[in-house]
């Protein structure tokens, strides 16, 4: 939409269309004009009209016609062509001033601005409160401190490692502080039948000799022998007897290894 300035002159080229051959535009008409300001009901107005040639005809229009900001729409007819309807946007600066667009203030603004290199002073007292203190609690440290173990270049991760973490942890409940399951509480009762101090494994070694080292059978003696690891030395014995705790008579031969004799 052509702009014109608020109560200035401007001329406006337009084209008239021939009614009977609506492939050309047709010359030597006379125009009627009505005119809408900003919505307003058409009235006739009647600018010079000048006839331009190959069906082109200008209309000067004065600043009676543009004295009302926004839409202004031009109602053209004439005997013999097709009526034509030109709309306008008027408009309080001049869209073709280059410099300044003819906004009174602009200029003033621009030209007040400090030069380049100049001082600057303050318009108000200088307020320190205003102004963030550098942390000094040490939790920038802290944080550094945290930070440091990280790779220089965890972001550039690409062998499949931060994808393999993630499908674990997307495992995890995103509750588990809060399970309510009894999960937790099985575990716990598991764990409450281990000894209070597992660092001491004398047990442990004991019966793991009893399932490793080589067992016999002192068929003079009736007992069952447990060796050390070397299979030179008896470390413990076992007398063996039935149910009713009566001592059991071996006879018959058997291997000097582990099981009994058949």
């Amino acid at each position: 939409m052509r702009k014109v300035k608020q109560s200035t002159t401007k001329n406006i080229l337009v084209w008239m269309t021939d009614s009977s051959n609506r492939a050309v535009f047709k010359s030597g008409l006379t125009l009627v004009i009505t005119a809408s300001k900003d919505g307003a009901a058409f009235a006739a107005i009647t600018p010079a009209v000048t006839d331009r040639g190959n069906g082109s005809y200008n209309l000067a229009l004065t600043a009676s016609h543009t004295d009302t900001l926004g839409d202004l729409w031009l109602y053209i007819t004439a005997t013999g062509a097709d009526p034509n309807a030109v709309p306008l946007e008027v408009v309080a600066y001049n869209p073709l001033a280059v410099a300044d667009l003819g906004l009174s203030y602009l200029n003033v603004a621009v030209g007040s601005r400090a030069a380049p290199g100049d001082a600057m002073t303050l318009t108000g007292a200088y307020d320190a409160a205003k102004t963030a203190a550098p942390e000094s609690g040490g939790n920038v440290a802290a944080i550094k401190a945290k930070t440091d173990i990280i790779g220089a270049s965890v972001a550039l991760e690409t062998g499949g490692n931060l994808a393999g973490v993630k499908t674990k942890t997307d495992l995890i409940g995103a509750s588990v502080a809060l399970e309510t399951g009894g999960n937790l509480a099985s575990v716990k009762a598991k764990t409450d039948n281990l000894p209070a101090s597992p660092a001491d494994e004398a047990a442990v070694d004991e019966v793991r000799r009893l399932l490793k080292n080589k067992l016999t059978i002192n068929k003079t003696t009736s007992v069952l022998e447990l060796w050390n690891d070397a299979g030179d030395t008896i470390l413990m014995t076992w007398p063996l007897t039935d149910k009713d705790g009566n001592t059991i008579v071996l006879t018959g031969t058997g291997p000097a290894n582990r099981g009994v004799p058949s």
